[in-house]
């Protein structure tokens, strides 16, 4: 294995900072629909 996969598997493990909140938007968006629904 490259140094390089390494390193993108070590960011696949620790997710961005970003993530966190997307997941949370998405997951707020299904609840919301299946509040509806």
């Amino acid at each position: 294995m490259s140094a390089a996969e390494k390193r993108t598997l070590k960011e696949n493990v620790k997710p961005p900072k970003k993530e966190p909140a997307y997941l949370k938007a998405l997951a707020s968006r299904v609840k919301g629909k299946g509040r509806k629904s």
